[in-house]
């Protein structure tokens, strides 16, 4: 099987991280998860994804749309900023936001949408767009559907002076590409776990300026021997697959080539239409003339090729839907000629 769906969840996962995963479980059958034992591996994490993202303060969360989820209706701005580019785990809290603002004051509320040009989001674009009582700025690092990567530090430092507040989701940037937070200028910079870092589900990070206090991480109960026992595997998964990312040195250089190459391997298939040109994150959306994009995601299912098709979630990047191969650096080149050549025959 050839798995080109890492943009949803990483698959597989490095040697360390499978071993990492199979002791934590053992450990939790065993009754060996305690309160101290969660907070060291806590600790670690923490200090583990501060050296990795440039970050002083990372808080551990229940995942990325659960945090995104607690900022934004925490602060339930008057005024919301976000662009077409969002996943849904963000237009749809605004949308709840919105909803509930109107049903409880009778003001209408809405969050204000920044078109893209190309994937990408202009200064001015913003600049124009901000109201008076513009509160928050939430939009993602790194597109899911284009792949391209926002220069966030000019927004950011615009923002500062502005005194708006800043989120950016970069569900599909930390360890797909190098990210150092203290030059983002950014309030809140929310992580997920489970993708370029390779843990599992239920877990992710914040990281700010300050520190951050909503969707707490909290050990979840698995199942081991026909009984429910409390582990922190998704944790552990999460500090070792934070390690395995810090530790090779070439990661993202080489996932900047092989997005390069997968890229222009797909441009040259004739009747198939490639997005992001200038894209930076590890994946790449296509579409094939004549082809939905269901029905050609599922004739590269048929030849077992895993990727992703429909609107990424992100329904105003790409209302007609696509398909999207997304690597991580455990895959090959060979995977790509397998997939170039099933796309040539479908």
């Amino acid at each position: 099987m050839i798995y080109l769906n890492n943009a949803e969840e990483s698959w597989p996962k490095p040697e360390l991280v499978r071993e990492v995963i199979a002791r934590s479980v053992s450990e939790a059958a065993r009754g060996r998860v305690n309160a101290k034992s969660i907070m060291r591996l806590k600790t670690r994490t923490q200090e583990t994804m501060a050296a990795l993202l440039g970050a002083d303060y990372v808080s551990i969360t229940a995942g990325a749309t659960p945090a995104l989820r607690s900022l934004l209706r925490r602060y339930d701005p008057w005024s919301v900023l976000t662009t077409d580019l969002e996943h849904t785990a963000v237009l749809n809290p605004l949308n709840f936001v919105s909803q509930k603002r109107d049903r409880n004051h009778g003001v209408e509320k809405s969050a204000v949408i920044v078109k893209s040009r190309n994937g990408f989001v202009k200064m001015n674009d913003i600049q124009k767009s901000l109201a008076h009582n513009t509160k928050l700025v939430v939009m993602a690092h790194a597109s899911n559907v284009f792949g391209t990567v926002q220069d966030i530090s000019p927004i950011g430092r615009y923002l500062e002076r502005q005194g708006i507040l800043f989120v950016v989701d970069g569900a599909q940037s930390a360890g797909a590409i190098p990210v150092d937070f203290s030059r983002l200028h950014c309030d809140f910079y929310v992580c997920s776990g489970h993708k370029w870092l390779f843990g599992l589900e239920g877990v992710g990070a914040v990281l700010s300026k300050n520190g951050f206090t909503g969707a707490r991480y909290a050990p979840l109960p698995q199942s081991v021997g026909g009984r429910r026992v409390m582990g922190c595997a998704n944790l552990a998964a999460l500090c070792a697959g934070s390690e395995f990312v810090l530790s090779e040195k070439q990661i993202f250089r080489r996932l900047s080539c092989m997005r390069r190459m997968l890229f222009r391997a797909l441009s040259d298939i004739k009747k198939l239409t490639v997005y992001g040109k200038d894209g930076k994150a590890p994946l790449v959306s296509f579409n094939r003339a004549g082809m939905a994009a269901e029905r050609l995601g599922k004739a590269l299912e048929k030849k077992s090729i895993i990727v992703r098709a429909g609107n990424q979630s992100s329904p105003l990047a790409m209302t007609g839907g696509c398909v999207r191969a997304s690597f991580s650096y455990l895959n090959s080149t060979n995977d790509f000629r397998i997939l170039e050549y099933a796309l040539k025959n479908a």
